[in-house]
C-alpha cells in the first residue's frame, strides 16, 4: 500500500481519479482524519521511479489545492492495510493537530546558492578573510562548502539574513535549512499571500555570485509538529 498525505475531513474534497501507474486512490478513515492511499506493485521497478514521483506529486497537489495537507514521504509503502490503520491510530492526535494549526497556510521557499564560484575553478581560490572568522569555522563544519569561495558564501548568508528578515513580516514562521553551497528558506504564509512573497523576495537584489530560485505554494511539509513522520518506507528485497 503506498500512502499519499493525510487530511481533515471534507465532503467537498474531490480526489483525482487514480494514482501512482493508473491505481484507483482509496481513504483510510479515523475520525476526522483522512488518509489517501493506493495499491501497488512491490518492489517497485528502477525505470518506473520518476513517472510514479510524477503521479505522486500530482495526488497530493490536487488535494492540497482543496485543503491543508501532511505529505508522506515520496513513496513510502506500508506492507498492508492494517500496518497503515495503526499509523494513523497510533499518530491520530499530532496529524490532526498539525492539520487544523496548518489549514490556513501554505509553504514557500527561496533557496539562495553561490553560482561560478567554486574554488576549484578559480586560478587563485582565496583563503577566508581574516576579518570574517567564522568563514574558516563555517568550512570547518561544512566540508562541502569548503569547495566554493568564502566570499561568495559570505554574501550568500548575508542575502539569506535580508530575505529571512524581510518575509518574517508576513510569515507565520520562517525556517533556513543549509544545503551544499546554499541555504533553503522556507517561509509559512496564508493561503492568498503567496504573491506578496514573491514580490518580497523579488525586491530584494542579488549580491554577486548569489543566485536564487522560488517555490510555492506547497504543502507545510517543513512546519509539521516533529511528533509526525512517515514510517520508513518497506524494503526493497
Amino acid at each position: 500500500m503506498l500512502a499519499y498525505c493525510a487530511y481533515l475531513k471534507r465532503t467537498e474534497i474531490m480526489l483525482p481519479p487514480a494514482g501512482v501507474n493508473g491505481a484507483p486512490l482509496q481513504l483510510i478513515a479515523r475520525n476526522d482524519l483522512r488518509l489517501v492511499w493506493s495499491q501497488v506493485d512491490w518492489p517497485f521497478n528502477a525505470h518506473q521511479l520518476q513517472g510514479f514521483a510524477v503521479d505522486f506529486h500530482n495526488v497530493v497537489s490536487q488535494v492540497f489545492r482543496q485543503a491543508a495537507v501532511a505529505p508522506f514521504q515520496l513513496l513510502t509503502v506500508f506492507d498492508n492495510r492494517d500496518a497503515m490503520v495503526e499509523y494513523a491510530r497510533a499518530n491520530e492526535e499530532a496529524i490532526v493537530a498539525d492539520l487544523d494549526r496548518l489549514k490556513a497556510c501554505v509553504q514557500m521557499e527561496c533557496v539562495a546558492y553561490v553560482v561560478g564560484a567554486r574554488r576549484d575553478t578559480l586560478q587563485n581560490p582565496p583563503g577566508p578573510d581574516p576579518a570574517e572568522p567564522n568563514l574558516a569555522k563555517d568550512a570547518a563544519k561544512n566540508p562541502a562548502k569548503s569547495h566554493y569561495d568564502p566570499q561568495a558564501l559570505f554574501h550568500m548568508k548575508e542575502y539569506t539574513d535580508q530575505v529571512v528578515a524581510t518575509v518574517a513580516g508576513h510569515s507565520r514562521d520562517v525556517k533556513v535549512r543549509e544545503v551544499t553551497g546554499g541555504n533553503r528558506i522556507f517561509a509559512l504564509v496564508d493561503r492568498g499571500q503567496e504573491q506578496l512573497f514573491l514580490q518580497t523576495v523579488h525586491d530584494l537584489p542579488l549580491p554577486s555570485m548569489v543566485s536564487r530560485r522560488v517555490k510555492g505554494p506547497e504543502p507545510a511539509g517543513e512546519f509539521l509538529s516533529l511528533r509526525l513522520g512517515a514510517p520508513r518506507p518497506a524494503k526493497q528485497p
